[in-house]
Order: structure tokens, then C-alpha cells, then sequence
């Protein structure tokens, strides 16, 4: 068998193995004839696949205000969610596959997508096999984004998630003055910004943290190019999405802006509790949110052996800083009326400190 033949039989293996363990994550928990394991933003994002399913027997293949909402009356899901991701669920509605059926092949699709994705980010960084195999499960299989999948059922974060590592790669590779390849960072946040506006949100956070804790490495004009060109790829393939909205917010007043529903500053906990939940690993809960055992102790011990060897200083600094705003000894009531406040729940950031501290074991 010569190498090339070699190659393409392991990666056959590993993207069925990728498959088979997207597939048992779903089956183990959600598999109850004739019942839905249904919590969180189930029923809201059902009826988007719904909606759009109806949408496509109407040949409105971009639709904006979805009619089949609220008895007909109309919701504009669709101009604050980007819907490209749930387009083959909605095909599938299209050919009659039952939409408990349907709801499975889509929590199965977000798995198996996150999984390659990341597995494609560690090739990026040049992770050896083992290494880039820990990497790609230790985040996919990390407590929080499970918590996300089962209890939360928030698809929109869980598309943005998909697209994490790959920033997280494309950064450290500019950082490292690798600034040829610039559209996978925009491939990268775009891809972000047609899954969930709050995970553009806190990507961009994310990347200017990175950015200014290592200023004097990206004080360079080829990286300052390679930034603006992918930034202005990223606004040029986003727009579509979100102009819709700007023009919107320009002109009308909308309910959640003026009497929300979730305040920030009252989704936090003390960080003591963040610590016990994590290492109990506690069921989904606004009481119980954590990173998960695995997370928070290799955060611990990584930040140690980090500071040891002066190495990921600047992504110890970030997970840390993340974990300690999502507690509330961070004055997010000082921030409620700024565009933070927008992210509703401080412990999104959980997906992020998942990512780098799965960076760390590797």
C-alpha cells in the first residue's frame, strides 16, 4: 500500500469514527421512542427549521420574516439569526423525514461538523496526530458545549462553536508570521457570523485580546495586511446578514433592547461556586453552568506549567480573565447599558476557555 493510499484509508477511518461518536452522542441521550428529550431553545429552533422549510415551498430561499411563526402572524427570526446552517434540515422537511428525525440529523451534523473543523484547526497549528486527537475531543466533548447540545439546545451558539478552533489557529499562525494565508481567517469568522451574532461578538473579543497581548509581534505591516484584508473579507461576506439588521435598528426600537428579559449582571455566580460545579461536573443549571473536571484542572495545572515554561502566557492570561467575568466579581452592572451586555449569559465564554485549555493538553 504506497503512502498516498495509506493516507486516505486513515483519514476514512477517522472521519467515520468522527461520525459514529457524533452519532452515539445524540442517540444515548435523545433516543426515546416516541418522545422528544426536549429543554431550552428547542421548540424556537424546530420551528426555524420549520419555517424555512416553508419558506423553500414558496421558493423564498432567503426569507427574512418567517410566516409560519406565531399562527401565521410572522417573526423575523431570520433577520437576527443566520439560517444558512439549517438549510439542510430544512431540506429534509422538504422530502417529509419526520422532524423529531430531523431534529437528531441536525444535533448529529453540528457534532460531526465540529468535530472536523477542530480536528482541521490542530492540522493547522501542526499538532501531531495523538495530540490534534485530544485537542479535537477534549473540545467537541467538552462539559460545556455538551450542556449546550443537551440542556440548552442553542444551535445558533453551537454553529458559532464550530468555527472556534479554526480562529484560534489562524491567530496564533499570524501571530507566528505566517500571513500568507490570511482567507482562512476570514473563513473563520465568517463562518462565525452566518451561525450567531453573539459568538461574532465574543470571536471578535477574543481575537483583540489576542491581538494587544501580543502587539509587538503584530505591529508588523505584513500581519497588519493580512488583519485588514481578512476583516474586510469577513464584513464584505457578512453583510448580507447583517445589514438587514443595522438598517432595522437604525429606525425602529426593538423590545429586547428596551425591557430585556436577561439582565447580565444577574446570570453570574460567586467564582467559588464556578470552581465547585466545575469539578463536580453539575447537570445544566443558571445555578450550576461550569467548564466541566477536565477543563478547569488542566486550566490549573496548565497555567502552572505555562508560567513555567513562558509558554501560551497570552491565552493563559485570556482563559483566566474569561472565567473570572463570568463570575460576579466582574462589574458587568457597571456594563449594562454597553454593547457587552449583549452577550446575555457571562459563562458563554466557557466555549472559549474550553478551546484553549484543549490547546494546552496538546
Amino acid at each position: 500500500m504506497d503512502k498516498s493510499t495509506k493516507k486516505l484509508t486513515q483519514k476514512k477511518y477517522l472521519y467515520s469514527l468522527f461520525l459514529i461518536v457524533s452519532i452515539l452522542l445524540v442517540v444515548f441521550i435523545n433516543y426515546h421512542p416516541g418522545y422528544s428529550f426536549a429543554t431550552g431553545d428547542y421548540r424556537f429552533h424546530i420551528n426555524r427549521i420549520e419555517a424555512l422549510a416553508n419558506e423553500f415551498r414558496h421558493l423564498n430561499f432567503f426569507p427574512k420574516v418567517d410566516g409560519y411563526f406565531s399562527g401565521g402572524m410572522g417573526y423575523a427570526a431570520s433577520l437576527f439569526y443566520p439560517d444558512i446552517f439549517l438549510y439542510p434540515s430544512a431540506i429534509l422537511r422538504l422530502l417529509n423525514v419526520p422532524i423529531l428525525i430531523t431534529y437528531w440529523f441536525t444535533m448529529v451534523e453540528l457534532n460531526f461538523a465540529t468535530f472536523c473543523l477542530t480536528y482541521w484547526a490542530g492540522r493547522r497549528l501542526n499538532l501531531a496526530f495523538k495530540n490534534n486527537l485530544i485537542f479535537t475531543f477534549i473540545y467537541t466533548l467538552g462539559t460545556y458545549r455538551l450542556q449546550v447540545l443537551y440542556s440548552r439546545d442553542d444551535f445558533g451558539e453551537l454553529m458559532g462553536m464550530m468555527f472556534f478552533p479554526l480562529l484560534l489557529a489562524e491567530l496564533i499562525r499570524l501571530r507566528n508570521g505566517k500571513t500568507k494565508q490570511w482567507p482562512y481567517l476570514a473563513l473563520a469568522m465568517s463562518g462565525i457570523a452566518w451561525s450567531h451574532l453573539i459568538s461574532l461578538f465574543m470571536a471578535v473579543c477574543f481575537a483583540i485580546a489576542f491581538v494587544l497581548l501580543n502587539l509587538k509581534k503584530f505591529l508588523d505591516l505584513e500581519k497588519i495586511k493580512a488583519i485588514s484584508k481578512a476583516a474586510l473579507m469577513t464584513v464584505g461576506v457578512s453583510l448580507a446578514v447583517y445589514a438587514p439588521v443595522i438598517e432595522q435598528m437604525m429606525d425602529l426600537y426593538f423590545t429586547l433592547s428596551t425591557n430585556p428579559l436577561i439582565h447580565i449582571y444577574n446570570e453570574t455566580l460567586p467564582i467559588s461556586q464556578l470552581f465547585i460545579n466545575s469539578a463536580n461536573n453539575q447537570p445544566f443549571h443558571v445555578n450550576t453552568v461550569n467548564i466541566g473536571s477536565v477543563v478547569l484542572f488542566g486550566l490549573i495545572i496548565y497555567t502552572f506549567v505555562n508560567l513555567a515554561q513562558k509558554n501560551n502566557l497570552d491565552l493563559t492570561v485570556i482563559a483566566w480573565f474569561l472565567f473570572v467575568a463570568c463570575s460576579n466579581y466582574f462589574p458587568w452592572f457597571d456594563l449594562r447599558h454597553t454593547i457587552f451586555a449583549m452577550i446575555q449569559f457571562p459563562w458563554r465564554y466557557f466555549s472559549i476557555i474550553t478551546l484553549l485549555v484543549a490547546y494546552f493538553y496538546c
